[in-house]
């Protein structure tokens, strides 16, 4: 159980590449509830933007991102917190095919290594947390740590995930989570979710930015070995939130569409304090980007106009995360 509140992490930039779009263009889809996702008879509801898995390729706007921040190495190396919950499942089949090579891009803290040298970031620290669904937050929440306690001034946090892999959509099925029909989430349909593409990175700094990250909480739910089962684990998570940036203008539900995941969320979200706070959903819309969902999501809330920012992620084996994020510009 980690609770800690930020003082100096600030979010200078972000980005995103889901089926919708841009961090803008997905904010929208979202909030206009505007499904990006298709359907074929194969894959069933499913969010691409590229026909390809391979993590470097749905991973474009990192270099967007580089391009408008300089990450600077003159003050000690850059944080470069980097990661994908399931790894390069594509990778892994090639290597199971015979082609050894493929092998060592597999592992999910391989991406970090991958992803910088295509950036030409030679050096940096930095570490590649995995956290099933919450892998996204545990990942930004990594790098503010490293920022809080001052060893680095700025760095990327980013997280990738491709879950359109045969292997991937089959597991799906068997355990009874894809959708068959169009997604939804908090409707009491329990449906289940549509696997989606996505990509989201954000720059953590020192200096001045649009918004301050306030508050993170990382909690482990061991009372079920596949969900969050304890509903005093994500009470205590939102009540930490509550303390320290409380009356959210927006909260960023994890909403899988899953009919035992949606309870357990809304039945917390419903009684505390803040119920009556406005909610953003987002899967239904963009399918769910595994591991890269939390940050993915949590970068097209930032384009909202509102000032006081929560984000939930629920992850698969009880791992919970969550922010809290103020804007600084009016």
């Amino acid at each position: 159980m980690a609770i800690r509140r930020y003082s100096y992490v600030s979010i200078l930039d972000w980005a995103l590449q889901s089926c919708a779009g841009s961090a803008v263009q997905t904010y929208r889809a979202c909030r206009e509830k505007r499904p990006a996702l298709d359907y074929s008879p194969d894959e069933g509801w499913s969010g691409r933007y590229d026909s390809s898995n391979d993590l470097l390729t749905l991973s474009h706007c990192a270099t967007e991102l580089l391009q408008r921040t300089n990450i600077s190495q003159t003050d000690g190396f850059p944080g470069f917190f980097i990661s994908s919950s399931k790894g390069d499942i594509e990778a892994l089949m090639q290597s199971m095919h015979g082609n050894d090579a493929f092998f060592k891009c597999f592992p999910p803290g391989s991406f970090a290594k991958r992803l910088a040298k295509q950036l030409g970031i030679p050096f940096w620290h930095g570490t590649a947390p995995v956290a099933a669904c919450s892998t996204g937050l545990y990942t930004l929440l990594a790098l503010a740590d490293s920022l809080e306690d001052k060893q680095c001034t700025i760095g990327m946090a980013g997280c990738a995930d491709g879950p359109l892999s045969p292997l991937l959509l089959a597991a799906y099925k068997n355990m009874g989570v894809a959708c068959s029909q169009q997604p939804s989430a908090f409707t009491g349909a329990g449906g289940g979710f549509a696997p989606a593409q996505g990509a989201a990175f954000t720059i953590l700094s020192h200096n001045a930015g649009p918004w301050m990250l306030r508050c993170g909480v990382r909690i482990g739910d061991a009372c079920h070995e596949t969900r969050c089962d304890n509903p005093e684990s994500l009470r205590y998570c939102l009540n930490a939130l509550w303390d320290a940036t409380p009356h959210p203008d927006l909260i960023i539900t994890h909403a899988t569409g899953t009919r035992t995941g949606d309870a357990y969320e809304q039945s917390i979200l419903d009684e505390g304090p803040w119920a009556t706070c406005e909610r953003l959903i987002c899967k239904p819309y963009i399918g769910h980007c595994l591991g890269a969902s939390g940050l993915v999501e949590l970068a097209a809330g930032l384009e909202a106009p509102v000032q006081r920012i929560w984000k939930i992620s629920l992850g698969f084996g009880g791992h919970i995360a969550a922010i809290s994020c103020e804007r600084t510009e009016k």
